[in-house]
C-alpha cells in the first residue's frame, strides 16, 4: 500500500508538461524568481485566481531513495512545505490512489484542500519516474469548516537519473486557489512552496535531517 501512496503529494506538483532535463523553462512565459540553495524557481500567471509555479535541483542519490519519501504519506506534513494534512482515501489500481490534501493558509487567507488522483508512471529503462496528479470531485472527504476547496490542482513531480549518484527533479503545480488571494501571498508561495519542498526532500534523501 505504501507504493500505491505515491501520489499524495506528487498532486501538488504540476502541469503535464513534456521537459527535458536541461530545460526547464523550455516553454512558456515562465518568470524565474531566484536560485538559493541549489535550486531554481519559476511562476507563470495564467489570469484569474490561476498560477503555476516551479522548482528544480539535483539529489545526490538514485530514483527509489528520492521516491521513498513521496510514497511516505504519513510523514508528508514534516517535511512538504505548507501541507497540514495528507490521507490516502482510496487505492484505484497497482500505481493509482486517491489522496486528500489540506495547505495551511497564511492569515487572513483560509486553509485550502483538494482531493487529488494520482500516479506514478517509470520509463521503459527505470531512469525517468513522472507523478502526475489532478484534483477530482468526490464525496469521501468533506470540506471543512474555514477552509476553501480548490477549483483546480494538477502537477507532476519528474525525475532522471542522470548520473549513477545524481537524480535532477523538476517539480510544477498549476493552482486555481478559488476565493480571493493577496497578490503577495500568491508571489510568496510561488517561491516558498518549490523551494521548501524541494530543499526539504533533498535533505531527506541524503540523510541530512
Amino acid at each position: 500500500m505504501k507504493r500505491l501512496a505515491l501520489a499524495a503529494w506528487a498532486t501538488l506538483v504540476f502541469s503535464l508538461l513534456a521537459f527535458e532535463p536541461a530545460l526547464a523553462t523550455g516553454e512558456g512565459n515562465w518568470e524565474f524568481i531566484d536560485a538559493e540553495d541549489g535550486i531554481h524557481t519559476w511562476r507563470k500567471d495564467l489570469g484569474d485566481q490561476r498560477a503555476a509555479f516551479r522548482g528544480q535541483t539535483s539529489i545526490r542519490g538514485t530514483i527509489d531513495a528520492a521516491l521513498e519519501p513521496i510514497l511516505d504519506w504519513k510523514h508528508h506534513t514534516e517535511w512538504m512545505y505548507g501541507v497540514k494534512e495528507s490521507t490516502l482515501l482510496k487505492q484505484l489500481s497497482p500505481t493509482r490512489v486517491l489522496v486528500y490534501i489540506r495547505v495551511k493558509g497564511i492569515w487572513p487567507v483560509w486553509d485550502r484542500d483538494a482531493i487529488s488522483e494520482s500516479e506514478l508512471q517509470w520509463g521503459s529503462d527505470r531512469k525517468y519516474l513522472m507523478i502526475y496528479g489532478h484534483s477530482v470531485q468526490s464525496d469521501l472527504r468533506r470540506v471543512p469548516d474555514r477552509v476553501v476547496r480548490m477549483p483546480l490542482l494538477k502537477g507532476t513531480m519528474k525525475m532522471w537519473q542522470v548520473e549513477p549518484q545524481r537524480v535532477k527533479v523538476l517539480y510544477d503545480i498549476e493552482a486555481d486557489l478559488g476565493g480571493r488571494i493577496p497578490q503577495w501571498i500568491a508571489r510568496m508561495a510561488a517561491k516558498e512552496i518549490p523551494h521548501h519542498t524541494l530543499f526539504n526532500l533533498r535533505k531527506r534523501v541524503q540523510g541530512e535531517r
